[in-house]
């Protein structure tokens, strides 16, 4: 892909932590450009809303989760997730500040275990609209900001109605991957497929993603274009870890 875009997290070991405040974060020069020579447009298209589920799961097994946490600690992982769920997509972004006096941001969709299991440093997560599913939306513990809700289609309608809402990520676990993946929206899975064999995982992917099924990965090119960065090709190591970005869609 002939386009100068963010510089890639380095390859071969890695024992760099970047911060979510890390200005690497925030799309170079050319990306800012070509939202100056997009189309004029008077406001954000924000309906419908369409689901990109992120995932880290395990190569053969696609396990997601062991006694209700992450199996793994892969520090670029983590700031890969971090990026791009914050980045507002440029095509979302108003032409003239001005015509969005609200800011745009991205929400993040989650389980209230999923939720509870974020170090309480971290959540909700920052700049992001933070939504806690829920059977009993009113039993979740969370500050004012958070969104409750007790489904996907509940929480889509809500996001919808808001109108500052640019993009949906669903960010687990197992049981709402499961009924994001049954949402008609529901057409991008970004995975960072762990390479490694984990034991002990009780928790897993509820599809199976391979060449014959109705899940076909995307190109790598494509793949940066929708996440507005630079991704290293391949199989990265950090530590005892292997993985690799991959983008799937149906």
């Amino acid at each position: 892909m002939d386009k100068v875009m963010n510089p890639a997290p380095p390859t071969g070991k890695s024992t760099i932590t970047i911060s979510e405040s890390s200005p690497t974060y925030h799309h170079n020069q050319f990306f800012l450009n070509m939202s100056t020579q997009a189309p004029a447009t008077t406001t954000p298209s924000l309906h419908p809303l369409p689901l990109t589920l992120i995932v880290a799961a395990t190569s053969s097994s696609l396990a997601i989760g062991r006694s209700g946490g992450l199996p793994w600690r892969i520090k670029a992982d983590m700031a890969f997730f971090a990026r791009i769920t914050k980045r507002v997509p440029l095509t979302a972004l108003p032409s003239t500040p001005t015509l969005s006096p609200t800011p745009i941001h991205n929400a993040v969709i989650m389980g209230h275990k999923t939720y509870l299991s974020i170090p309480p440093k971290f959540r909700p997560l920052p700049d992001r609209i933070n939504v806690v599913l829920s059977r009993n939306p009113d039993s979740i513990s969370a500050p004012d900001n958070v969104l409750r809700a007790s489904g996907i289609e509940e929480a889509v309608k809500m996001l919808q109605e808001r109108g500052d809402v640019a993009k949906v990520w669903v960010i687990g676990g197992g049981e709402v991957y499961k009924a994001a993946l049954e949402w008609e929206g529901a057409k991008e899975i970004v995975l960072t497929r762990v390479e490694n064999e984990v034991e002990g995982c009780d928790t897993f992917f509820p599809v199976r993603l391979g060449e014959e099924g109705e899940w076909k990965r995307v190109p790598h090119e494509e793949f940066e274009e929708v996440v507005e960065e630079q991704i290293p090709r391949g199989v990265q190591e950090e530590g005892e870890w292997k993985f690799e970005f991959q983008l799937w869609r149906k």
